[in-house]
């Protein structure tokens, strides 16, 4: 088990914003997440880090599940069978390989399985709570693990049950999907939806949408940009100039500078269409 003391935490979260943190824990097995578990207290289990902000006063030891049995990954009729530390880039990959069709839909969402499956993470092509049968957990309380169904999960837009609660931790899924087809098509369709992807054109530190999409007629990004803030900037971070709904660190943001970001858009679009933004981001503080 690899252990840093003082972590960079800005290393952590894909927007590149975070002071120095405690101890950082990167477990291997669900042995030394059990000890860990039992030796800590309250700590932040964080797994890639792609919709992560961590507040400025961050003092939670981390578990990162980053190099958490990275290379379970099992094939089995139409099932896959993935641990929780796998990126969810190579389930998609793997899977396309394998003539698994429905998988391509989840081509270009970052992040880790683990990460993915507590946020129902996805785009417009799919969600994760599309294919996702099984989720194995570990109860923190009582050091067992357990399995749920999808229709256990509590499922919805951007969220699931294990969001509120914080007794289970993600272990690894089996996934299912479509009837397999031709290797080609489906790795010219990921290709095509990761190219799609407003995100594919964004190089700079960003953490994906930062406020969910409201029951409107428009989108956030959609309000966001009607209001002609794409490239306004607060300090070191700005709004994206592709995309309305995404924040990119141009200069050593400060999560300062990310929060206000956030307040200022959140007044201007309440004041313009009378529609309070809710981040779809987590800001851990």
């Amino acid at each position: 088990m690899k252990i840093i003391k003082n972590p960079d935490l800005a290393d952590y979260s894909s927007i590149h914003i975070g002071g120095l943190g405690n101890f950082l824990y990167m477990p291997q097995t669900e042995n030394e997440l059990l000890i860990l578990l039992k030796e800590l207290n309250n700590p932040l289990i964080l797994g890639g880090g792609t919709n992560v902000v961590f507040a400025d006063g961050f003092d939670r030891d981390v578990i990162s599940l980053l190099n958490f049995s990275p290379r379970e990954l099992c094939f089995i009729g139409n099932a896959v069978s993935v641990s929780a530390g796998a990126k969810l880039s190579r389930l998609v990959y793997e899977g396309c390989r394998a003539g698994y069709s429905g998988v391509e839909a989840l081509a270009g969402i970052p992040g880790t399985v683990g990460g993915a499956i507590v946020m129902n993470a996805g785009s417009r092509y799919g969600s994760v709570s599309q294919f996702v049968k099984n989720i194995r957990v570990l109860s923190t309380k009582t050091s067992f693990a357990r399995t749920f169904t999808v229709s256990e999960m509590e499922y919805s837009y951007r969220k699931s049950m294990l969001q509120h609660n914080t007794e289970y931790i993600v272990l690894g899924a089996e996934f299912e999907f479509c009837e397999l087809a031709p290797v080609g098509v489906l790795t010219e369709r990921a290709s095509r939806i990761i190219k799609d992807r407003i995100t594919s054109s964004i190089k700079l530190p960003n953490c994906g949408s930062v406020f969910k999409n409201p029951e409107y007629e428009l989108s956030a990004g959609a309000m966001i940009d009607r209001l002609g803030l794409k490239g306004y900037k607060i300090g070191g971070i700005s709004i994206s100039k592709y995309h309305g709904n995404i924040f990119v660190n141009e200069a050593s943001a400060t999560y300062s500078d990310f929060a206000n970001l956030v307040e200022y858009v959140r007044d201007k679009v309440f004041s313009e269409f009378k529609v309070r933004l809710c981040l779809e981001i987590r800001i851990m503080s």
